[in-house]
Protein backbone atom coordinates (compact mmCIF):
# COMPACT_ATOMS: atom_id res chain seq x y z
CA UNK A 1 0.00 0.00 0.00
CA UNK A 2 1.51 3.70 -0.85
CA UNK A 3 1.00 6.16 1.21
CA UNK A 4 -0.17 9.59 -0.81
CA UNK A 5 0.42 12.38 1.79
CA UNK A 6 -2.28 14.54 3.55
CA UNK A 7 -3.02 17.51 3.64
CA UNK A 8 -5.87 20.23 4.94
CA UNK A 9 -8.44 21.96 2.59
CA UNK A 10 -10.17 24.93 3.70
CA UNK A 11 -12.45 27.46 2.30
CA UNK A 12 -15.89 28.51 1.89
CA UNK A 13 -18.23 25.64 0.95
CA UNK A 14 -20.65 26.15 -2.43
CA UNK A 15 -23.50 23.78 -2.80
CA UNK A 16 -24.49 23.05 -6.08
CA UNK A 17 -27.80 21.72 -6.31
CA UNK A 18 -28.72 20.50 -10.29
CA UNK A 19 -30.76 18.27 -12.58
CA UNK A 20 -30.26 17.06 -15.54
CA UNK A 21 -28.07 16.47 -18.86
CA UNK A 22 -28.66 20.64 -19.63
CA UNK A 23 -27.43 21.27 -16.30
CA UNK A 24 -24.43 23.91 -16.47
CA UNK A 25 -23.00 26.75 -14.48
CA UNK A 26 -23.28 30.22 -16.71
CA UNK A 27 -19.87 31.15 -14.75
CA UNK A 28 -17.72 28.14 -13.93
CA UNK A 29 -15.45 30.45 -12.30
CA UNK A 30 -17.47 30.48 -8.95
CA UNK A 31 -16.07 27.09 -8.17
CA UNK A 32 -12.36 28.34 -7.72
CA UNK A 33 -11.00 28.05 -4.41
CA UNK A 34 -13.69 26.64 -2.84
CA UNK A 35 -15.33 23.31 -0.95
CA UNK A 36 -17.79 22.17 -3.34
CA UNK A 37 -21.00 19.75 -2.04
CA UNK A 38 -22.87 18.77 -5.69
CA UNK A 39 -26.21 17.34 -4.82
CA UNK A 40 -27.36 16.23 -8.35
CA UNK A 41 -29.58 13.92 -10.24
CA UNK A 42 -29.17 12.80 -14.57
CA UNK A 43 -25.64 14.45 -14.79
CA UNK A 44 -23.79 12.16 -15.85
CA UNK A 45 -23.28 13.33 -19.51
CA UNK A 46 -23.88 16.86 -17.93
CA UNK A 47 -21.68 20.15 -18.92
CA UNK A 48 -21.79 20.89 -15.11
CA UNK A 49 -19.55 17.17 -14.37
CA UNK A 50 -17.03 18.82 -17.01
CA UNK A 51 -17.17 22.24 -15.70
CA UNK A 52 -16.44 20.93 -11.77
CA UNK A 53 -13.65 18.28 -13.59
CA UNK A 54 -11.67 21.56 -15.19
CA UNK A 55 -12.73 23.72 -12.54
CA UNK A 56 -9.90 24.97 -9.46
CA UNK A 57 -12.24 23.57 -6.62
CA UNK A 58 -10.36 22.82 -3.96
CA UNK A 59 -12.88 19.45 -3.18
CA UNK A 60 -15.50 18.59 -4.84
CA UNK A 61 -18.02 16.20 -2.32
CA UNK A 62 -20.92 14.32 -4.35
CA UNK A 63 -23.38 13.47 -2.12
CA UNK A 64 -24.49 9.89 -2.14
CA UNK A 65 -27.67 8.00 -0.66
CA UNK A 66 -25.82 5.50 0.23
CA UNK A 67 -21.55 4.00 0.20
CA UNK A 68 -21.61 0.47 -0.26
CA UNK A 69 -19.68 -1.61 1.97
CA UNK A 70 -16.56 -2.84 0.42
CA UNK A 71 -14.77 -6.08 1.55
CA UNK A 72 -15.14 -6.60 5.16
CA UNK A 73 -13.87 -2.77 5.49
CA UNK A 74 -16.32 -0.51 7.60
CA UNK A 75 -18.21 1.96 5.88
CA UNK A 76 -16.59 5.34 5.78
CA UNK A 77 -18.85 8.57 4.99
CA UNK A 78 -15.91 9.59 2.14
CA UNK A 79 -14.36 7.56 -0.40
CA UNK A 80 -11.58 9.69 -1.60
CA UNK A 81 -10.09 9.30 -5.22
CA UNK A 82 -5.80 8.81 -5.09
CA UNK A 83 -4.79 12.30 -5.25
CA UNK A 84 -4.93 14.85 -3.03
CA UNK A 85 -7.50 17.57 -4.73
CA UNK A 86 -10.48 15.99 -3.43
CA UNK A 87 -12.90 14.48 -5.05
CA UNK A 88 -15.51 12.11 -2.91
CA UNK A 89 -18.28 10.79 -1.97
CA UNK A 90 -20.61 12.45 0.87
CA UNK A 91 -23.72 10.35 2.41
CA UNK A 92 -26.82 12.46 3.04
CA UNK A 93 -26.25 12.29 6.82
CA UNK A 94 -22.93 13.54 6.65
CA UNK A 95 -23.76 16.15 4.14
CA UNK A 96 -26.89 17.65 6.59
CA UNK A 97 -23.61 18.40 9.35
CA UNK A 98 -21.69 19.81 6.64
CA UNK A 99 -24.72 22.17 5.93
CA UNK A 100 -25.26 23.32 9.83
CA UNK A 101 -21.82 23.56 9.95
CA UNK A 102 -21.74 26.06 7.10
CA UNK A 103 -24.62 27.93 8.53
CA UNK A 104 -27.05 26.68 5.72
CA UNK A 105 -30.28 24.52 5.47
CA UNK A 106 -29.74 20.89 6.06
CA UNK A 107 -33.03 20.36 3.75
CA UNK A 108 -30.21 21.11 1.09
CA UNK A 109 -29.17 17.81 0.80
CA UNK A 110 -32.28 16.32 -0.53
CA UNK A 111 -32.71 15.58 -4.03
CA UNK A 112 -33.00 18.57 -6.89
CA UNK A 113 -36.84 17.74 -8.13
CA UNK A 114 -36.75 20.83 -11.35
CA UNK A 115 -34.22 20.84 -14.32
CA UNK A 116 -30.94 23.54 -14.11
CA UNK A 117 -28.44 24.42 -11.43
CA UNK A 118 -29.15 26.48 -8.05
CA UNK A 119 -25.91 27.73 -5.96
CA UNK A 120 -25.73 28.15 -2.32
CA UNK A 121 -22.62 30.19 -0.72
CA UNK A 122 -22.06 28.86 3.30
CA UNK A 123 -21.76 31.31 5.36
CA UNK A 124 -19.22 30.05 7.21
CA UNK A 125 -15.60 28.42 5.76
CA UNK A 126 -15.26 24.59 6.11
CA UNK A 127 -11.97 22.95 7.42
CA UNK A 128 -10.97 19.18 6.13
CA UNK A 129 -7.98 17.25 6.42
CA UNK A 130 -7.55 14.87 3.86
CA UNK A 131 -5.52 11.53 3.92
CA UNK A 132 -4.65 9.59 0.55
CA UNK A 133 -3.53 5.76 0.15
CA UNK A 134 -3.27 3.75 -3.01
CA UNK A 135 -3.23 -0.30 -2.85
CA UNK A 136 -2.33 -1.60 -6.23
CA UNK A 137 -4.68 -4.96 -7.24
CA UNK A 138 -3.77 -6.81 -10.21
CA UNK A 139 -6.66 -7.98 -12.48
CA UNK A 140 -5.86 -9.35 -15.79
CA UNK A 141 -5.93 -8.18 -19.33
CA UNK A 142 -5.94 -10.47 -22.10
CA UNK A 143 -4.41 -10.11 -25.24
CA UNK A 144 -4.08 -11.73 -28.77
CA UNK A 145 -2.71 -11.10 -31.53
CA UNK A 146 -3.23 -12.18 -35.15
CA UNK A 147 0.24 -11.18 -37.70
CA UNK A 148 -0.71 -9.78 -40.48
CA UNK A 149 0.06 -10.87 -44.17
CA UNK A 150 1.91 -7.81 -45.86
CA UNK A 151 4.76 -7.27 -44.84
CA UNK A 152 5.85 -3.70 -45.25
CA UNK A 153 2.44 -2.92 -42.88
CA UNK A 154 2.55 -5.83 -40.86
CA UNK A 155 4.35 -3.44 -37.90
CA UNK A 156 0.95 -1.52 -38.03
CA UNK A 157 -1.33 -2.76 -35.42
CA UNK A 158 -5.06 -2.68 -35.79
CA UNK A 159 -6.60 -3.04 -32.03
CA UNK A 160 -10.64 -4.78 -31.44
CA UNK A 161 -11.14 -4.24 -27.38
CA UNK A 162 -14.18 -5.06 -24.89
CA UNK A 163 -13.99 -5.16 -21.27
CA UNK A 164 -14.63 -8.00 -18.96
CA UNK A 165 -15.74 -6.86 -16.01
CA UNK A 166 -18.78 -5.52 -14.45
CA UNK A 167 -19.09 -3.68 -10.84
CA UNK A 168 -20.38 -7.25 -9.09
CA UNK A 169 -22.62 -6.71 -6.07
CA UNK A 170 -22.36 -3.22 -4.58
CA UNK A 171 -24.79 -3.08 -1.24
CA UNK A 172 -27.98 -5.23 -2.05
CA UNK A 173 -27.36 -4.43 -5.82
CA UNK A 174 -26.07 -6.65 -8.22
CA UNK A 175 -24.74 -5.59 -11.83
CA UNK A 176 -25.29 -8.78 -13.78
CA UNK A 177 -23.01 -8.22 -17.02
CA UNK A 178 -24.18 -10.46 -19.60
CA UNK A 179 -25.01 -7.45 -21.23
CA UNK A 180 -22.65 -5.11 -20.42
CA UNK A 181 -19.79 -6.56 -21.26
CA UNK A 182 -20.28 -10.26 -21.59
CA UNK A 183 -22.19 -9.30 -25.32
CA UNK A 184 -18.83 -7.42 -25.96
CA UNK A 185 -16.50 -10.30 -24.88
CA UNK A 186 -18.50 -12.76 -27.01
CA UNK A 187 -18.46 -10.61 -29.90
CA UNK A 188 -14.57 -9.91 -29.85
CA UNK A 189 -14.04 -14.03 -29.46
CA UNK A 190 -16.18 -14.28 -32.55
CA UNK A 191 -14.53 -11.81 -34.78
CA UNK A 192 -10.91 -12.58 -33.65
CA UNK A 193 -11.69 -16.29 -34.54
CA UNK A 194 -13.28 -15.40 -37.47
CA UNK A 195 -10.30 -13.43 -38.90
CA UNK A 196 -7.85 -16.11 -37.35
CA UNK A 197 -10.34 -18.64 -39.58
CA UNK A 198 -10.31 -16.74 -43.06
CA UNK A 199 -8.00 -17.88 -45.76
CA UNK A 200 -6.72 -14.23 -46.48
CA UNK A 201 -5.11 -12.53 -42.87
CA UNK A 202 -5.92 -8.84 -42.89
CA UNK A 203 -2.92 -6.60 -44.57
CA UNK A 204 -2.12 -5.30 -40.74
CA UNK A 205 -1.45 -7.24 -37.38
CA UNK A 206 -4.79 -7.47 -35.54
CA UNK A 207 -4.64 -7.26 -31.97
CA UNK A 208 -7.67 -8.63 -30.26
CA UNK A 209 -7.71 -6.62 -26.10
CA UNK A 210 -10.26 -7.56 -23.41
CA UNK A 211 -9.84 -5.55 -20.57
CA UNK A 212 -10.38 -5.05 -17.22
CA UNK A 213 -11.18 -2.99 -14.31
CA UNK A 214 -13.51 -0.66 -17.16
CA UNK A 215 -15.97 -0.04 -15.01
CA UNK A 216 -14.14 1.01 -11.74
CA UNK A 217 -12.20 3.82 -14.28
CA UNK A 218 -10.65 2.72 -17.78
CA UNK A 219 -8.43 1.27 -15.25
CA UNK A 220 -7.49 -1.18 -17.82
CA UNK A 221 -7.26 0.52 -20.96
CA UNK A 222 -5.24 3.44 -18.82
CA UNK A 223 -2.52 0.55 -18.22
CA UNK A 224 -2.20 -0.53 -21.62
CA UNK A 225 -1.75 2.89 -23.24
CA UNK A 226 0.71 3.75 -20.35
CA UNK A 227 2.75 0.01 -21.14
CA UNK A 228 1.85 -0.82 -24.61
CA UNK A 229 2.78 -3.97 -26.05
CA UNK A 230 2.63 -2.69 -29.17
CA UNK A 231 3.80 0.93 -29.91
CA UNK A 232 1.07 3.53 -29.57
CA UNK A 233 2.53 5.37 -33.00
CA UNK A 234 2.00 2.54 -34.64
CA UNK A 235 -1.36 1.51 -33.65
CA UNK A 236 -3.81 2.87 -36.94
CA UNK A 237 -6.97 2.20 -34.57
CA UNK A 238 -8.63 0.46 -31.70
CA UNK A 239 -12.57 -0.08 -32.04
CA UNK A 240 -14.09 -1.00 -28.63
CA UNK A 241 -17.30 -3.70 -28.90
CA UNK A 242 -19.49 -2.64 -25.50
CA UNK A 243 -23.24 -4.41 -24.83
CA UNK A 244 -23.52 -6.02 -28.38
CA UNK A 245 -26.87 -7.79 -29.74
CA UNK A 246 -29.15 -6.27 -27.52
CA UNK A 247 -32.16 -4.17 -28.64
CA UNK A 248 -32.28 -1.24 -26.21
CA UNK A 249 -36.04 -1.13 -24.63
CA UNK A 250 -36.51 2.35 -22.94
CA UNK A 251 -40.28 3.22 -22.90
CA UNK A 252 -41.76 5.61 -23.59
CA UNK A 253 -38.73 6.91 -25.32
CA UNK A 254 -37.31 3.86 -27.23
CA UNK A 255 -39.35 0.29 -28.14
CA UNK A 256 -37.11 -2.56 -28.88
CA UNK A 257 -38.44 -3.11 -32.42
CA UNK A 258 -37.61 0.33 -32.92
CA UNK A 259 -34.10 -1.14 -32.36
CA UNK A 260 -33.42 -3.96 -34.81
CA UNK A 261 -30.17 -4.19 -36.80
CA UNK A 262 -29.02 -1.06 -35.09
CA UNK A 263 -25.82 0.25 -33.62
CA UNK A 264 -24.82 2.81 -31.97
CA UNK A 265 -21.49 4.72 -33.17
CA UNK A 266 -19.49 6.53 -30.20
CA UNK A 267 -16.94 8.71 -31.42
CA UNK A 268 -16.28 8.02 -34.98
CA UNK A 269 -17.16 11.58 -35.70
CA UNK A 270 -15.45 12.83 -32.87
CA UNK A 271 -11.79 11.35 -33.58
CA UNK A 272 -11.45 10.97 -37.58
CA UNK A 273 -14.07 11.47 -40.43
CA UNK A 274 -11.83 9.26 -42.38
CA UNK A 275 -13.03 6.37 -39.53
CA UNK A 276 -16.62 7.12 -40.36
CA UNK A 277 -16.82 7.38 -43.63
CA UNK A 278 -14.81 4.35 -44.30
CA UNK A 279 -17.31 2.46 -41.79
CA UNK A 280 -20.38 4.02 -43.96
CA UNK A 281 -18.78 2.76 -46.78
CA UNK A 282 -18.68 -0.62 -45.25
CA UNK A 283 -21.93 -1.02 -44.22
CA UNK A 284 -23.21 -0.68 -47.96
CA UNK A 285 -23.11 -4.49 -47.69
CA UNK A 286 -24.53 -4.87 -44.19
CA UNK A 287 -27.20 -2.13 -44.21
CA UNK A 288 -27.31 -1.31 -40.34
CA UNK A 289 -28.91 1.62 -39.13
CA UNK A 290 -26.57 4.31 -37.24
CA UNK A 291 -27.21 6.22 -34.44
CA UNK A 292 -25.24 8.75 -33.05
CA UNK A 293 -27.01 10.07 -29.94
CA UNK A 294 -23.97 8.63 -27.07
CA UNK A 295 -21.46 10.79 -28.69
CA UNK A 296 -21.50 12.97 -26.09
CA UNK A 297 -19.60 11.07 -23.91
CA UNK A 298 -16.94 13.03 -25.21
CA UNK A 299 -17.43 15.94 -23.78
Amino acid sequence: QLELGHGEVSGPLLVIRASGRTAALEDPKILDGRVVLLVGRGLLRSSLRQQLDESKALAVLTLVRSIARNGGQKETRLVMATDLRMKARITEEAARRLLKGAGLAAGLAGTPRREGVDTKLGQTPVKMDIAGSRKDLLVPNVIGKLPGRDESLRDEVVILGSHLDHLGKRGRKIYYGADDDGAGSTALLATAKAFANNATRPRRTMVFIAVCGEEMGLLGSSYYVEHPLFPIEKTVAELQMDMVGRNEHDPPKDYAKDNVDTIHLVGSKKLSMELHEIILDCNRHLKFRFEHDQESVYT
